[in-house]
């Protein structure tokens, strides 16, 4: 209910300079019907998803960045540790129970020749790429030209790492992708 009153919050300060007649509605609706109205887009724009998708250069890894609710529907919801949150045996049956799917096999493919199956199958068709051509990576340095000393925190380490490596080794660290679960 708190993130709700949040949403209410949100959309009436969204509109302090806005439409009338969109805050008179804003008005007449309760807290969670207008959390639901503007976190629940219906999905990915498919039709968005494919022009990304088109514009992308087929020579080059290429990342799509998609809006998300992380755990949709689920007890996790939004929550920012949900990442690593996992259901309970119960919750697994109720999303089973709400998806038509069997809890005992969460990993069943769609009947063959189904609308669904179809679907998946056109889908791969469509986004298949030709492999690109795998490049020889360059040596990575068996030094760096600096030692450490003293006591540091693991993200300033590694962050003092990649320093070096673009300085002693830019070939290699082109080649380095962090990622966070954040």
């Amino acid at each position: 209910m708190a993130a709700a009153k949040l949403t209410r919050r949100t959309a009436h300060q969204l509109l302090q300079r806005g439409n009338a007649g969109l805050r008179k509605l804003l008005d007449t609706l309760g807290d969670c019907a207008i959390a639901t109205a503007l976190r629940n887009l219906g999905g990915h724009d498919i039709n968005l998803l494919q022009q990304a998708y088109q514009q992308t250069d087929p020579e080059r890894p290429t990342v799509v960045f998609a809006y998300t609710i992380k755990g949709w529907r689920l007890p996790t919801e939004g929550h920012p540790g949900n990442h690593s949150a996992l259901l309970t045996a119960e919750q697994m049956r109720t999303l089973a129970d709400t998806l038509g799917a069997n809890p005992d096999d969460p990993w069943a493919a769609f009947p063959a020749g189904s609308l669904e199956s179809r679907l998946c199958e056109e889908t791969a068709c469509r986004l298949r790429r030709p492999p690109a051509p795998a490049n020889p990576p360059p040596s990575p340095p068996i030094q760096l030209g600096r030692h450490h000393t003293g006591t540091l925190s693991a993200q300033a380490a590694l962050g003092r790492f990649l320093l070096d490596l673009r300085r002693d080794a830019p070939q290699v660290a082109a080649r380095v992708v962090t990622v966070s679960p954040t």
